[in-house]
């Protein structure tokens, strides 16, 4: 993985988590923050 790749995927991890800790599901975090359902799996 290039740098900038491992980056986006911590600014994910960063965004994901907390929304997580709120208690929103996965699907809510995939709708607030534009991504697949699939892409917020990945991260949790």
């Amino acid at each position: 993985e290039t740098q900038a790749r491992q980056r986006a995927e911590e600014a994910l991890q960063n965004a994901i988590s907390p929304l997580l800790s709120l208690g929103l599901t996965v699907e809510q975090i995939a709708e607030a923050l534009n991504l697949s359902v699939a892409q917020v799996n990945r991260h949790v």
